[in-house]
């Protein structure tokens, strides 16, 4: 649930230096499921056509990286979702959507940042701090993971669209009898391609 504890254990120094670079220490806790298809590919095509802004994004992460891995591997997480801030904000804790309904490193709406506890004022907004807004991504992909019965593409699925929504789609694929895994839900455009960006990112 949302109170649920972050567990921050330090990693070991002789651990830390089997690693070049945060990118080797990364990609070392992939995870997902492999997936190849037409999508990723076209998303794989996009990142690679467009260097100057794939690497521009990477030095904007560079202060955050290494935080985020350390947590993420902290917790057990598949060292992807380390890579989500890139889709999400390019890795920019002041990023804002829209209307201001997303904001931040993770883009927390409203009323999500403060059920996980992101305290949001005149002076300070929780979502823009990246300890408190990872610490916060971390309790609801972990919570999000336990829903939908530890599958990771339907939890970071339902981070991007709402635990509700892909829940509506899967309970729609059962009544067809239809499989209920993420690449076979009717969801929308968005959402289908939020899956196929992190992987292809990866």
């Amino acid at each position: 649930n949302a109170e649920t504890s972050v567990t921050h254990t330090p990693s070991a120094q002789p651990e830390e230096r089997q690693y070049d670079s945060v990118w080797d220490r990364i990609r070392a806790g992939y995870s997902l499921p492999h997936a190849s298809n037409s999508t990723v590919d076209a998303q794989i095509r996009f990142y690679t056509s467009k260097k100057k802004y794939f690497y521009g994004v990477m030095q904007q992460a560079e202060p955050y990286l290494y935080f985020v891995a350390s947590e993420m591997q902290a917790n057990d997480m598949p060292m992807e979702l380390a890579l989500l801030p890139f889709i999400e904000s390019s890795y920019n804790p002041t990023a804002s959507s829209p209307g201001n309904q997303n904001v931040g490193m993770w883009q927390f709406g409203v009323a999500t940042g403060r059920n996980f506890g992101l305290k949001q004022n005149n002076w300070y907004d929780g979502r823009r701090d990246v300890v408190a807004s990872t610490d916060a991504a971390i309790r609801l992909l972990k919570k999000l993971y336990a829903r939908f019965d530890n599958d990771w593409l339907l939890a970071v699925a339902a981070y991007n669209a709402g635990d509700g929504t892909i829940q509506q789609a899967i309970d729609k694929n059962r009544r067809a009898g239809k499989p209920t895994d993420f690449w076979s839900l009717p969801l929308n455009k968005t959402t289908q391609g939020y899956i196929p960006q992190l992987i292809a990112l990866s």
